[in-house]
Formats: structure tokens, C-alpha cells, sequence
């Protein structure tokens, strides 16, 4: 029996030994965003062979408090402004990339988007299985985050039924964004990118204070124009884009323990609809999702508008929280 201990231990490190060295050669290329990934989702310091990386603990308000990740006894991802600026999540579907367990398919219309969490996915012409929280207020459809990701400061995914915290459309977990917050300093940030399909996005931002300490104020912008990559039979493009999406906050402290904030947002944009494509005659033929077995062009238009206030009211022990929302939507098809 000792000598089989023995055989096994010595074949354990054997294998520790060949991992750390994979680990070692393979992977120190990526290291950043593999820290960065990590970090993200357990919020805890990574250690790799040959180096410690030492990182900052992830504050997350998951249970409507400020805490560890750590702490919190729940599956949840967390992905921070660091993270979304490095993979360049824009989008939903740049969510379910990143996230176990979640998965998102475009319908036939921008309004019909097929989410996924852990099996339960979206009805036909139904609700999403999640709740939708964008700083602090609940927003009643997914649409209002479907139009683009931008001046973002954290996003908490939640996995698994949050109806305690987040309502009846929790079913399956809540999606929690958080944008950037006003600051003291004068800043601002302008970002340019181009792909496929002639597709041009305008991301910026600026941020000061109005009065230094009490009032103090963000604005961002994000612009997209696609002429797009999918034709019909009449050659037209099928799936171009023409939005825009602005948003503004104002954050007013009115003493040591009463804070208010302000955020209004408006998007609208035109979209491709309705796009059918034929099957080519190989499964992974590239040319057959390059046009459309229709002449008609399609066309969805989205308009939304949302204002949204919060006061904060710091009682010593406990914090009160007030927050109320309108929103509105116009989709046309």
C-alpha cells in the first residue's frame, strides 16, 4: 500500500508540474486579459506560476448593499469598466460572450431579442426571463439596453432567481448596469471605431463639476452608422443601422447625508428588419448569409425616452433609497 502512495503522489506532482508549465509557456502572452477576466468574474487575486498578480477588490451592490464579490452567495459575473473597455463590449450579445450560462440570438426584429439564462429562454412576443436594473431603476423591457452599451461603469449578471429583490421577472437572474458617475475634475474621453459593413461608431463623453463639491454633471453620446453586410435579391443592404443614444446626469448634494441625481436618456435610431436568409448547399458555406431570399428592404424604427431620479438619504446606520423612473417606448415595424 505505501509503495502505491508513493506511485501516486510522485505521478500528482509529475502532472502539477506539466500544468504549471503549460501554464508558464502558453498562457504568460495573454496574462492581462486573463487577470482581467478572472478578476471579473471572481472578484478574487489570481496567482500564476513564477508571479503573484495582486488586484483591487470588486465592490458589487448585487443585495442592494456595497460588498465583496466575495461575500456575495450568489453565481454572478461582474464585469468592470476596465473589462468592458479592454474586450469592447457595445452590446448585448457582447454580454452572453463573456458570461457562462447566458446566451442571446438576434430575431427577425431588434424587439424580439432571444435570451437565454440557464434554459430559460424568451417566449415568443414575451418578456425576457430577467430584470433589467439601470442605475437603480428597473426598466420595464429589454429594449431600453438593446440599442448599445456605452460610458459604462460595471455590470453585475445575476444567475438564478432573484424575485426577493428584482420582481417577478427575475425568473431566471437580473442583469444590473451601472453608467459612470459625475466628477469633481473636468474630463472627457472620444472614441472612434470602424468594422465591417461600413460600420462607424462615435462614443464620448465629458464630465465637471457645475459647482465645485454640490453640483456636478455627465454627459455621454454614442452614434452608429452601418450601411451593412447582408443584401436582398434587388442588392439593397437589409441590415444597416442609423441610432444615436445620449444621456445625461446631474448629481446635487444637498448636505453631508442627503445626495440626488438626476438622469435623463433618450435614443432612437432605424434598423434593418425582417432579414430571411437562404441555406446554401454547405452547412459552412461563407456566401450563404451574404443576401437575403427577399426584396423587400424592411425597416424598424425605435424611439425611447427615459428620466429617472434618486434621492439617498444617509441615516447613520442604514441608507434610504428613493428612486423613481419613467419610461417610454415607441417601436415601429
Amino acid at each position: 500500500m505505501q509503495g502505491l502512495a508513493k506511485q501516486e503522489l510522485i505521478l500528482e506532482t509529475s502532472i502539477i508540474k506539466r500544468v504549471r508549465e503549460m501554464l508558464n509557456i502558453k498562457l504568460v502572452k495573454n496574462l492581462p486579459f486573463a487577470l482581467a477576466t478572472i478578476v471579473a468574474a471572481t472578484g478574487a487575486p489570481v496567482a500564476v506560476y513564477g508571479e503573484v498578480a495582486a488586484v483591487e477588490e470588486v465592490v458589487v451592490t448585487a443585495r442592494k448593499r456595497d460588498e465583496s464579490v466575495q461575500e456575495v452567495p450568489e453565481s454572478i459575473t461582474v464585469l468592470t469598466s476596465q473589462v468592458i473597455e479592454d474586450t469592447g463590449l457595445d452590446s448585448l450579445q457582447g454580454l452572453a460572450d463573456l458570461a457562462p450560462n447566458i446566451h442571446m440570438n438576434d430575431s427577425f426584429s431588434k424587439a424580439t431579442i432571444r435570451l437565454n439564462v440557464r434554459g430559460i429562454g424568451t417566449p415568443q412576443f414575451g418578456e425576457a426571463p430577467v430584470s433589467f436594473v439601470v442605475d437603480g431603476a428597473t426598466v420595464p423591457d429589454i429594449n431600453f439596453i438593446n440599442q448599445g452599451i456605452f460610458d459604462v461603469d460595471s455590470i453585475q449578471l445575476l444567475r438564478g432567481p432573484q424575485g426577493a429583490l428584482y420582481g417577478q421577472g427575475a425568473l431566471a437572474g437580473a442583469f444590473i448596469i451601472t453608467s459612470k458617475q459625475p466628477t469633481n475634475e473636468l474630463q472627457g474621453s472620444v472614441e472612434l471605431m470602424y468594422e465591417d459593413g461600413n460600420d462607424q461608431t462615435l462614443n464620448a463623453s465629458l464630465s465637471g463639476a457645475l459647482i465645485e463639491d454640490k453640483l456636478l454633471f455627465r454627459v455621454g453620446v454614442n452614434q452608429n452608422d452601418r450601411e451593412g453586410q447582408v443584401r436582398n435579391i434587388e442588392g439593397e443592404y437589409v441590415d444597416g443601422a442609423d441610432s444615436y443614444n445620449l444621456r445625461g446626469t446631474l448629481q446635487y448634494f444637498a448636505s453631508d447625508t442627503v445626495e440626488m441625481k438626476f438622469i435623463a436618456k433618450k435614443s432612437s435610431g432605424d434598423y434593418g428588419y425582417g432579414n430571411q436568409y437562404r441555406v446554401g448547399l454547405g452547412l459552412n458555406e461563407e456566401s450563404s448569409y451574404d443576401f437575403t431570399n427577399s426584396n423587400y428592404p424592411g425597416l424598424e424604427s425605435q424611439d425611447s425616452t427615459e428620466f429617472t431620479y434618486q434621492l439617498d438619504w444617509d441615516l447613520g446606520g442604514s441608507t434610504l433609497t428613493a428612486v423613481t423612473n419613467y419610461s417610454e417606448i415607441t417601436d415601429v415595424i
